[in-house]
């Protein structure tokens, strides 16, 4: 079951993102992704994420 907050994944790096991409959605979480910082920033202003992860 995928919780209501997404867990957000700022990374440049195609196979950092698809390695913690797995991780995550494995343990139940629904996953959002960002190339960079200001895509970052305009995914937090438009919803809520139980958690950031950035390289």
């Amino acid at each position: 079951m995928k919780s209501k907050s997404p867990v957000l994944l700022v990374d440049d790096n195609d196979i950092s993102v698809d390695v913690l991409r797995t991780g995550v959605e494995n343990s139940g979480y629904e996953v959002v992704e960002a190339r960079n910082g200001l895509q970052a920033l305009d995914i937090t202003r438009a919803r809520s994420c139980r958690l950031v992860v950035s390289d």
